[in-house]
């Protein structure tokens, strides 16, 4: 078979694009999905923003909802029922896609085994928060997922709406996505469906670039609507996973840590000293955890390996900074995740 034979045989996609408020952002991440190297007569970009008034994008499939803050579950359920394509893709308004994005993230569907694809997600041009943030696996999966899977396609049971794909015929199946999760999570309770039936995979080589929270406050903000929906999901899920998920809250859960931490100190009668310590203790803890992209890539800048000396002798410096920063990002990250799952918990006894 030859190129353009082949290039014949790619399915009909459908790009889904939720936004609100965003529109410079997603200006952004249209021209990036106009410039993909797809067929365009394979391919169509459905926009669904919600908004005061209607404002036609250009080039697009636009779709107008009124500002009746429904939840992402019910904005891409709107973009999926007006989708033609027999595979349907997902990304965020605020992601840069590779030019080969979608090339790679559809060509493992010509097994007709696989129902769901995730690709790599990374971001640039940022703070070096933004990138401490990658490292530590966010937004979906980062490029510690990247690292992980060794530059190899491999089994995945989270996929990211912010860079992921399904057959639609999966949709039909399982039915669309749960709309009552109005913080963020449908994504991760809809793939938790059909991973319990059907193959989904990972291919690292299908990059997005995802827009940082960048800043220490933006992260705690983003993670603490993270620890809402980790609590307001346990009404979406029943029998086990209903027990195992509290597990999981309560297991990662800082004041239960806590509560333990306390106990067994005073139980064995230590100074107040040792707080503080364990404190550093957990620091360097994180420090060593996270700190594998560099022994990994020791070039490693940015999820970009440099291979000239020169670039090496610029990025070490910055390098240095990013790897302290990374353990702070973390515990800011937890604080934020616990004061999410505190509020998660009032608006659960309070609905």
């Amino acid at each position: 078979m030859n190129a353009s034979e082949e290039l014949l045989n790619y399915p009909l996609v459908s790009v889904i694009i939720i936004t609100k408020d965003r529109r410079a952002d997603l200006k952004k991440a249209i021209k990036s999905l106009q410039e993909l190297d797809y067929p365009r007569d394979k391919l169509e970009v459905v926009v669904v923003e919600e908004a005061d008034k209607p404002a036609e994008v250009r080039g697009v499939k636009y779709i107008f909802i009124p500002r009746l803050n429904k939840g992402f579950g019910y904005a891409r359920n709107i973009g999926i029922k007006n989708a033609k394509g027999e595979i349907i893709a997902f990304t965020d308004d605020d992601c840069i896609v590779e030019k080969n994005w979608l090339m790679e993230l559809v060509k493992p569907f010509k097994d007709d085994k696989i129902m769901g694809m995730a690709g790599g997600v990374l971001v640039r041009n940022c703070s070096l928060t933004g990138y401490a943030e990658n490292i530590l696996g966010f937004p979906g999966g980062g490029i510690r997922r990247i690292i992980q899977s060794r530059n190899k396609i491999i089994p995945i049971k989270y996929l990211s709406t912010c860079n992921c794909a399904y057959r639609k015929k999966v949709f039909d199946e399982f039915g669309l996505f749960n709309e009552r999760t109005k913080h963020s999570g449908e994504d991760y309770l809809f793939a938790e469906k059909v991973v319990t039936k059907y193959i989904c995979l990972f291919n690292p080589a299908a990059i997005a670039y995802h827009k940082p929270r960048g800043s220490l406050r933006g992260v705690f903000k983003w993670f603490v609507r993270r620890g809402i929906s980790e609590v307001l999901m346990l009404k979406e899920i029943r029998g086990v996973k209903r027990t195992k998920h509290l597990l999981i809250i309560l297991k990662n859960s800082l004041i239960v840590r806590l509560l333990v931490l306390v106990t067994l100190i005073t139980l064995a009668g230590l100074p107040i000293i040792v707080y503080p310590l364990l404190f550093l203790a957990y620091y360097f803890f994180l420090f060593f955890r996270e700190r594998f992209p560099y022994e990994i890539y020791p070039n490693f800048k940015y999820g970009v390996i440099h291979s000239t000396e020169s670039e090496n002798k610029k990025c070490r410096g910055k390098n240095s900074q990013l790897l302290w920063l990374v353990p702070i990002v973390k515990m800011v990250m937890d604080l934020g995740m616990e004061w999410g799952r505190i509020k998660g918990l009032f608006l659960y006894w309070r609905d």
